[in-house]
């Protein structure tokens, strides 16, 4: 009897062989050349896997391109010894065109397994190594997906009326979910906010909403999380600062139902605590508090993506990423490699993702909003951003922290691709500083960015100062 309980090796699972279907789509070609232009849309030359077949494809393309005429004395003729060593002397029986269509997709699924093959291969070494982490093996996994996906070229150019076409099945369906009622943009919930970028959130847009500490990019991030999850977006959270329970608790407070000092300790009234739980406990927002770099919160959010649970990204923040430690190049140069990969992801799984920065004090230090030339020692990060905000405190005259006054929050919209730019919308915080009301329109605060002052660089790694005390007085805004 076979031990069927005994663990599978690599010798039991081997390499799928394509070589008999390459030749049988070749000869397939020459017989029905009329049929090429269609299959040539997913059969690619990598697909074959001796130099010999790749060449003989690659000349049979070549000829189809240029209108020339081909045969079995054409193909020979252009190929010489490889046809006839590949597929003259193989007693290949060409098909017609339905035959020829159904080999070459039985060639591209081959192919499919092929990459699937090989990209487990890469998961089982990293698996075996002592060095790799669990974040490496997430990658890996994301990697594998993306590749068995991507099918070669099969993922690439597409042409204008194919583009048009997908821009007129997004306008239907947008149609259909505005007649039942449904959300189309994911809204921010400052409504000037929202009417500037055009709707609010858009798919593949890289949100970047920078401060100073302590200014409230995390209090403001919050209220946006749950202005969408409330409209029926599952959201994300990555917090590489705070822990999931600090950002609980700054939920509960949003609420207004517990007070700082009873959150501090002092007693609490429970029966408020679980209205403040009912009232936002259920909102799909999921928070992620452990992994710490691109390559995991990336892989994360793609099998969030894939499942339906990540309809948005929001990342908390980007100067407390673990970096490569790999190579010489710079702090810059790395966090430029981190946003292109948010960038991308954004892109490829069709959701917004909103990037935390936090900025040095040089604003502060002038007295000035921060503007996007603030964020120049931060590599790329102005590039690859869809949308820049920008926050900035103020202090009002009369106004006395003492007393438990909180500073008006200014919005700035620094970068905007779609729209309008270099505008502020004011927003009054409540009393624990987590909930921000627009308190006049955004259109009677227009103002040009200010003159670039002379260049006075700073360190590269002044930008990425954790400044973690300031997170921890409780009597500074959050």
């Amino acid at each position: 009897m076979g031990n069927y309980n005994r663990e599978l090796t690599l010798a039991d699972i081997p390499l799928p062989g394509t070589e008999l279907l390459e030749r049988q789509v070749i000869a397939d070609a020459v017989n029905d050349p009329d049929t090429i232009g269609e299959v040539a849309g997913f059969v690619f030359p990598e697909y074959f896997s001796s130099d010999g077949r790749r060449f003989i494809w690659n000349a049979i393309i070549g000829m189809f391109n240029a209108r020339e005429p081909i045969d079995m004395v054409s193909v020979w003729q252009r190929t010489g010894k490889a046809y006839i060593e590949e597929i003259q002397t193989k007693d290949i029986t060409p098909s017609a065109r339905q035959g020829f269509i159904d080999h070459a997709r039985l060639l591209q699924i081959a192919n499919t397994k092929k990459r699937a093959y090989y990209a487990a291969l890469t998961i089982l070494q990293q698996s075996a190594s002592v060095q790799t982490s669990e974040d490496d093996i997430f990658a890996a996994a994301e990697t594998l997906s993306q590749k068995i996906k991507a099918g070669g070229q099969t993922v690439g150019e597409s042409s204008l009326n194919a583009v048009l076409s997908d821009v007129a099945e997004e306008i239907e369906a947008d149609e259909v979910a505005a007649k039942q009622g449904k959300s189309i943009q994911i809204g921010t919930g400052i409504p000037t906010l929202t009417r500037l970028l055009d709707g609010g959130w858009w798919k593949g847009d890289l949100i970047i909403l920078a401060a100073r500490p302590s200014v409230g990019k995390t209090a403001l991030m919050l209220q946006f999380a749950k202005t969408a999850a409330r409209n029926g977006k599952p959201v994300l959270l990555f917090s590489l600062e705070m822990t999931k329970s600090r950002l609980g608790r700054r939920l509960i407070l949003s609420t207004g139902r517990i007070t700082k000092q009873e959150m501090r300790g002092a007693s609490v009234d429970w029966d408020k605590f679980e209205e403040a739980q009912r009232e936002i406990g259920d909102l799909p927002i999921s928070i992620n508090d452990e992994v710490r770099t691109a390559r995991g919160i990336v892989s994360r959010m793609t099998l969030a993506a894939n499942r339906g649970e990540c309809e948005i990204a929001m990342i908390d923040h980007l100067n407390m990423h673990k970096l490569d430690d790999s190579g010489n190049s710079s702090v810059s140069h790395k966090i430029g490699l981190v946003t292109h990969e948010y960038k991308a992801a954004a892109k490829r799984l069709g959701i917004p993702i909103v990037l935390l920065v936090q900025l040095n004090r040089d604003s502060a230090k002038e007295k000035r909003p921060p503007e996007l030339y603030d964020l120049r020692e931060s590599g790329d990060i102005e590039q690859d951003a869809d949308v820049v905000l920008m926050l900035d405190q103020r202090w009002d005259a009369g106004m006395v922290k003492e007393d438990g006054d909180t500073p008006y929050l200014d919005i700035w919209i620094r970068k905007n691709r779609e729209g309008v730019k270099n505008v502020k919308i004011p927003t009054k915080p409540n009393d624990t500083y987590t909930v921000f009301t627009e308190i006049a329109s955004a259109g009677d605060y227009p103002q040009p960015p200010p003159p670039m002052p002379s260049p006075t660089p700073s360190p590269v790694q002044q930008t990425f100062e954790s400044e973690d005390a300031d997170f921890d007085d409780p009597d500074i805004p959050f």
